[in-house]
């Protein structure tokens, strides 16, 4: 061809023509890989770079226009041959460990070579010799290799394309040529051929994938019968259980719902009946244990009254502290006097003394220095409003002179809502003071002894419910009771010592 039409760098005929600023041409690729580690013309050593790159339009339509054999006819392969004496053929594909190539048994059918294999007779007083895995997998890819080559030379011996056309129309040709040398499309297989043969090597190619007959999702037709067996949600299994027939798809249904060899549990499970049983002894297991079933709704049905009483008592605490608020009675000022609970349970009356805010908007916090009444000025102490709300109340909600005694005894087992130590939570404890409305618990916490007051009103403490575990489940034997360490004395004779510390 003449020589302007020809790349400076492949010498063949340019693709995608560009020109330097001495008017130098290359192939779009070719100049793109030269410029990766050179920043001058191969031609005329001028600095260059993409950017000043032209594109030659011109050169575009007369290339174009040029007539050309299609690069599978028999002058270009004798003229390929002539240059280097080999072949040039497209690339394989890499080969992925869990590939399994052509069988031996079957590769000549699989491959297009019709001429029967030649097998050597071993002779009977030879000794066979014993290779190693590596060794023998090798010597069968070495023999694949073999089989391939030959494949391929023989159908490069057979007829040639005559296409002649246009450069413009060649990648289009390219595209539908018979005798272009392509992969097989399928994935991991590394056959490679004419078009032509490969369409017929698709029919019966190991790694083609066909539509299930029953779900309709691809899958690679040597792995077919594994997907039906184990995988496919529309193909038949039997139940483990009751062995009848089902979907796939349906097996947790039917276990959850219908299968009369599963085990279920009882409805009242969270009643406290833990019987398990299968689903087929379900009316019998509801009909020898109906007296127990009615017995645990009935302890159900207490424990959801004693709620709606706890809610109603706390409803109540919250209006009238809500009341005492909008009349101004925790406002908090310095001199305001309420009810307030010390550091061991104990309702007491007490005063604002200081109050301090920090902080603006929603971040601010506000704490008040307390004084309770009659008490020691040792005992005063600094407390937060917004998370020690608890701690208060209106002035005489609960320390409201009432002689009347609470109606918890000495000794008798109760529920309380411990706030220490945390988490807060219901624990079952045990009466140990009475004083008035007041009445002072033991409880047990991971295996430590703890002492704490509570009020007759408060919600927090409660009767222990029946068949509720003992106060001391959680002591150890190395723990035995002692009696409390006495903290503080009062300075009025009618309040008597409140609260012991952890033992």
């Amino acid at each position: 061809p003449d020589t302007n039409l020809v790349c400076n760098i492949c010498h063949e005929i340019l693709q995608a023509p560009r020109c330097c600023q001495q008017g130098h041409s290359y192939c779009l690729r070719c100049i793109h890989t030269w410029l990766r580690d050179n920043g001058t013309c191969p031609i005329g050593r001028c600095p260059l770079n993409m950017k000043t790159l032209t594109t030659q339009r011109s050169l575009e339509g007369i290339i174009g226009g040029l007539e050309l054999r299609c690069p599978n006819s028999s002058f270009h392969h004798e003229d390929a041959a002539d240059k280097d004496g080999k072949e040039h053929r497209p690339p394989k594909r890499s080969r992925t460990e869990d590939d399994d190539y052509l069988d031996d048994d079957n590769a000549d059918a699989q491959l297009g070579n019709d001429s029967p294999r030649v097998e050597m007779n071993e002779s009977p007083s030879e000794e066979k010799k014993h290779v190693t895995n590596s060794e023998a997998g090798e010597e069968e890819s070495k023999s694949k290799k073999r089989r391939r080559e030959a494949t391929l030379s023989d159908e490069k011996s057979g007829p040639t394309c005559d296409w002649i056309g246009r450069v413009s129309g060649l990648k289009a040709h390219l595209a539908e040529c018979p005798f272009e040398i392509i992969n097989c499309p399928s994935i991991n297989c590394e056959r490679s051929g004419m078009r032509r043969f490969i369409q017929s090597h698709q029919k019966i190619c190991p790694h083609r994938q066909e539509a299930c007959q029953h779900c309709g999702e691809k899958v690679i037709v040597g792995k077919m019968a594994t997907h039906v067996e184990w995988t496919c949600p529309e193909s038949l299994m039997k139940c483990e259980g009751c062995r009848s027939e089902i979907k796939r798809k349906d097996k947790a249904k039917h276990d959850a719902a219908t299968c009369p060899e599963t085990n279920v549990y009882c409805t009242h499970f969270e009643d406290g009946c833990k019987s398990s049983f299968k689903r087929k002894e379900e009316q019998k297991h509801y009909l020898e244990y109906a007296a127990q079933h009615a017995r645990l709704v009935k302890q159900k049905v207490a424990r959801l009254e004693r709620k709606v009483t706890d809610l109603e008592r706390s409803a109540q605490e919250a209006q009238a502290t809500l009341g005492a608020a909008l009349q101004g009675g925790l406002a908090f000022q310095e001199g305001t006097e309420f009810d307030c609970r010390d550091h061991v349970g104990m309702w007491l009356k007490a005063k604002v003394v200081k109050r301090q805010q920090s902080g603006v908007g929603s971040g601010s916090m506000t704490r008040v220095f307390v004084h309770f009444t009659n008490w020691d000025s040792k005992w005063d102490e600094w407390i937060r409003t917004d998370t020690d709300f608890y701690r208060f109340a209106p002035l005489g909600f609960y320390t409201l002179q009432d002689y009347s005694r609470a109606n918890f005894k000495f000794g008798e087992r109760v529920e309380v809502y411990i706030t220490r130590p945390s988490p807060r939570k219901w624990r079952p404890a045990v009466v140990r003071k009475v004083h008035r409305q007041q009445i002072k618990v033991e409880y047990y916490s991971e295996g430590r002894r703890h002492e704490y007051w509570f009020h007759n009103k408060s919600m927090e403490i409660r009767s222990l419910a029946e068949g509720a575990p003992s106060a001391y489940d959680e002591v150890s034997p190395s723990s035995p009771l002692r009696p409390p360490i006495q903290l503080r004395t009062s300075s009025s004779s009618s309040m008597e010592p409140s609260e012991s510390v952890d033992v």
